[in-house]
């Protein structure tokens, strides 16, 4: 409804002011936007592993659960993959194209959108250390009170993943659905934007 849009713009545009950017008007920029549909990619090498893969991890693929955590979401987003106005985006990194293709049953990537801002978290100098480390599960747990060493903020994630969003249906004025396969902060930061509770997991 109107009040909860009025909020939701007011949270964005507070986080934006905190650094000490211009503003995003949200929802007048979202269009003919209903519906969001957020996915995190599968299992991935990485997360086996208990290490922090972020932007760095290009390659990172998934493993065999992933591949089957992806495989059994096939059946939900089937009704989206008809439908003409909804947009595949996607993160670069293989593990979200890979689970997008997966769950889509694809044969090429081609309808999956590839966007820079849904990309992962830069960890900075976290990247490729453990991800059972204090110092990340305390970052994670309260990330807008600090910032990984040389690396990105919260605020900062979220803010290019909202204006991921604007781009897209900027790219595809006509879009009703995203479809969105990404990785745990760009839609903790989403779903915090759009009135959701922190998924914080």
């Amino acid at each position: 409804n109107a009040s909860k849009k009025t909020d939701i713009v007011k949270h964005v545009e507070d986080t934006i002011y905190e650094l000490k950017l211009k503003p995003v008007p949200l929802f007048r920029k979202l269009g003919q936007l209903k519906d969001i549909i957020m996915v995190r990619h599968g299992e991935s090498f990485s997360n086996v592993k208990h290490l922090l893969a972020g932007k760095s991890g290009t390659n990172v693929r998934l493993t065999d659960q992933g591949r089957s955590q992806a495989e059994a979401i096939v059946k939900e987003l089937k009704v989206y993959k008809n439908l003409s106005k909804t947009i595949f985006a996607t993160s670069p990194k293989m593990r979200a194209i890979e689970t997008g293709k997966i769950a889509l049953g694809l044969k090429t990537n081609k309808i999956l959108k590839r966007y820079e801002n849904f990309d992962e978290a830069d960890f900075g100098l976290w990247t490729g250390k453990s991800a059972i480390n204090p110092d990340y599960l305390a970052w994670k747990k309260y990330p807008w009170d600090s910032q990984p060493p040389e690396g990105e903020t919260m605020s900062a994630i979220q803010i290019r993943a909202v204006n991921g969003l604007i781009k897209v249906v900027t790219d595809y004025p006509e879009t009703e659905t995203i479809v969105l396969f990404s990785h745990f902060f760009p839609i903790r930061g989403l779903a915090l934007t759009l009135g959701e509770e922190d998924i914080n997991q």
